[in-house]
């Protein structure tokens, strides 16, 4: 891993916390409705399991993020602007169906 990048926890996290944590995140999944159908008994609403997700956050490049956060206010407003000219979506749009 390059010294540009730290990771919000220390690693390797013994097998016994990364277990514990595996379960208290199903379990919140669960409780609060993170979950989907299972493959197998998609027609019975009852029976689910957890939606897939990251258990640990991904290390990132800081100044990519930087760069994202830079853009985002203009983009903010172009998606604002747009949303306000009717012709200019009903162009894009006219295919659509």
């Amino acid at each position: 891993m390059s010294a540009g990048l730290r990771l919000p926890v220390e690693l390797p996290i013994p097998e016994s916390t990364l277990q514990t944590l595996r379960e208290d995140a199903v379990d919140w999944a669960h409780a609060h409705g993170m979950v989907m159908r299972t493959a197998e008994r998609k027609g019975n609403g009852d029976i689910c399991q957890a939606a897939p997700f990251a258990l640990l956050p991904s290390p990132f490049p800081a100044d990519v993020f930087r760069q994202a956060q830079d853009v985002q206010k203009a983009m903010n407003l172009l998606y604002f602007r747009i949303s306000f000219d009717f012709e200019y979506l009903k162009n894009w749009h006219s295919e659509a169906r």
